[in-house]
């Protein structure tokens, strides 16, 4: 914490969510996807991906289109 000024949730809670995106390249459903990363449902990772990444899980795996290429959000 001390070299980044970042608590251990913060990194736990990128890193779930960092995962979570991961798993969109495959077949399974969102709800699928939101249960084997622990999260307690969808809508929680769909807060999540709001927040890490400002998009939604449907923008991020490519389900919806987009016309600008997302990047992840920095909280500085």
């Amino acid at each position: 914490m001390r070299q980044t000024g970042r608590t251990p949730g913060y990194w736990k809670q990128l890193a779930r969510t960092r995962r979570a995106a991961r798993a969109l390249a495959g077949s399974a459903t969102l709800a699928d996807i939101a249960f084997a990363h622990c999260y307690a449902d969808q809508a929680q990772m769909s807060r999540d991906f709001q927040r890490w990444f400002g998009v939604t899980p449907d923008l991020a795996s490519g389900a919806i289109p987009l016309r600008w290429r997302w990047l992840p959000r920095r909280f500085d």
